[in-house]
């Protein structure tokens, strides 16, 4: 069975997780993800189990549009801006007189064909922010196909 890890931006300020003592990133909390309506939380652990009632650690409403889910690779969460260099192959192929690696950079989304992580001829791969909160950073972003 594979680790699930979600995170989100609390709608508690930072003070108030602090004073609640809820581990977390600057306001970003990670753990089990629910929905209340159309509320979303981020939960922790079980702290208790009764025939009709399941009590978790701690509770925090997140913002929704901020939820992602852990990839399972180097800490890369879905909404993650990614910068990284992948092989130019029209220039190992001698096409063309290109960069030797050319700098992609793209947000990290979850399609039906799973989340896309970018895998194969790359290097240099860094999380440079969060679409939540790093917007200005998709201008001129690419989805790591070219």
């Amino acid at each position: 069975m594979r680790d699930v890890l979600f995170r989100g931006k609390a709608r508690l300020s930072t003070e108030e997780l602090d004073e609640l003592e809820i581990t977390h990133e600057n306001g970003w909390v990670f753990g089990n993800y629910i929905e209340n309506g159309f509320s979303p939380y981020i939960v922790g652990d079980l702290a208790d189990v009764g025939n009709d009632y399941i009590a978790h650690e701690w509770w925090v409403e997140v913002i929704p549009e901020s939820v992602g889910q852990w990839t399972g690779k180097k800490g890369i969460f879905e909404g993650d801006l990614v910068k990284y260099k992948r092989r130019n192959l029209d220039q190992a192929f001698g096409i063309n007189d290109g960069p030797t690696y050319k700098e992609i950079t793209r947000e990290i989304e979850w399609s039906e064909d799973g989340f896309n992580v970018p895998k194969g001829f790359i290097r240099d791969l860094k999380v440079i922010g969060k679409a939540f909160e790093n917007p200005e950073l998709l201008e001129g972003a690419t989805n790591g196909s070219s």
